[in-house]
């Protein structure tokens, strides 16, 4: 049986809690009957997440408002 299969994917440097280095992927993996899905991983051998399409447009939209609450509370706070 054919397995599932990454064919486009990208890669952004991370760190977890402890400060180690990982990695968090994302991507599109083709799936065994064809279809294309949107998937996260976070490193080299984590198990991929599978997101359907309106669930990765969410995950877009929260990591830019999170990002942008960030910087509002750096601001308000005096940064670091």
């Amino acid at each position: 049986m054919a397995e599932d299969v990454w064919i486009a994917s990208k890669i952004a440097a991370a760190r977890d809690l402890s400060g180690a280095p990982t990695q968090v992927v994302v991507g599109l993996i083709r799936m065994q009957r064809g279809d294309l899905v949107f998937s996260i991983r976070i490193g080299e051998g984590g198990e991929p997440a599978v997101l359907p399409s309106q669930s990765a447009y969410e995950l877009i939209a929260n990591a830019h408002l999170t990002m942008a609450e960030k910087l509002q509370l750096e601001n308000i706070g005096g940064g670091r």
